[in-house]
């Protein structure tokens, strides 16, 4: 790197940029969900088809943590670019569009992900979201934090691992 380049100042941002950046974002976070249940449907595909052998062996176990330990990577890989393409939103949403304070809680990002602002002036937390399990009606401390798209694929994995160690354990060698 020469000394020119390295000294070099970017170009200003103009509010279009910032709109284009917030906008492909948007478009990438969307592919992001859209594959992450994708995954989960052909992982599920795979596991249906697995475990319906008629005759049931460790290869088959084998095999099943094979595919759940396979497919528990991508989604990780899928939870670190939701994040990371929600945090920078949210940076967009605050710090550049000055959503702050009573208003933090306005745009798409920032009301989905319920980060609270790190300036000491923001408001609360928006009101509850009810959400209904069973006959139950939890509010936001119970519900938002605790049901979740995440718990729910985390039970189905943990719920095939435990399955095919089962299987593992149980089946005559």
């Amino acid at each position: 790197m020469t000394e020119n380049t390295a000294t070099r100042a970017e170009p200003p941002r103009t509010s279009d940029d910032i709109r284009a950046e917030y906008a492909a974002l948007s478009a990438y976070f969307s592919t992001v969900i859209n594959f992450r249940f994708t995954t989960l449907g052909f992982f599920l595909a795979a596991v249906g088809l697995i475990v319906s052998a008629d005759v049931p062996t460790h290869a088959h176990a084998l095999l099943l943590l094979l595919v759940a330990l396979g497919a528990w990577i991508v989604e990780m890989r899928n939870r670190s670019l939701f994040r990371e393409l929600a945090d920078r939103g949210i940076e967009i949403e605050r710090e550049v569009w000055g959503y702050k304070g009573a208003d933090a809680f306005k745009p798409f990002y920032s009301r989905m992900l319920k980060t609270k602002p790190q300036d000491a002036t923001s408001a609360a937390l928006p009101p509850a979201v009810k959400t209904k399990l069973l006959f139950w009606e939890f509010g936001w401390e119970f519900g938002a934090k605790h049901l979740s798209h995440t718990l729910g694929i985390d039970l189905i994995f943990l719920g095939v691992v435990a399955f095919a160690i089962w299987q593992l354990v149980v089946l005559n060698p």
